[in-house]
């Protein structure tokens, strides 16, 4: 039986699925420990930190799951900068052991 991790939440109009195909990562068909994220509605501030808490809450999960620390990008605001864009996101790493934190620089 194929282990694909599926997580859903709605935030108001903001539906959210999150899934990582554990079987074809081990294959080697997924290049990387990234889950697959699909978005349907449009974000508002307001859900912003909500959404934040959980998609940690998720990737902490799927870390621990799979047994590996995973890197992830979140976004800051919806109002992107383009004349700086590192300040429109923050970089998260995901332990094994639940944990998590924000990343200090940009890994290499």
């Amino acid at each position: 039986m194929a282990k694909v991790f599926k997580f859903r939440s709605r935030f108001v109009d903001f539906l959210v699925y999150v899934t990582f195909d554990m079987d074809a990562y081990r294959r080697g068909e997924i290049p990387s420990n990234q889950p697959t994220v699909l978005c349907d509605g449009k974000p508002t501030d307001v859900i912003l930190p909500a959404y934040k808490a959980w998609m940690h809450s998720v990737m902490s999960e799927i870390a621990k799951r799979i047994d590996e620390e995973i890197v992830y990008s979140l976004p800051i605001t919806l109002e992107p900068n383009r004349n700086t864009p590192a300040s429109n996101s923050e970089v998260w790493i995901y332990y094994p052991d639940g944990n998590y934190e924000r990343a200090k620089e940009p890994p290499n």
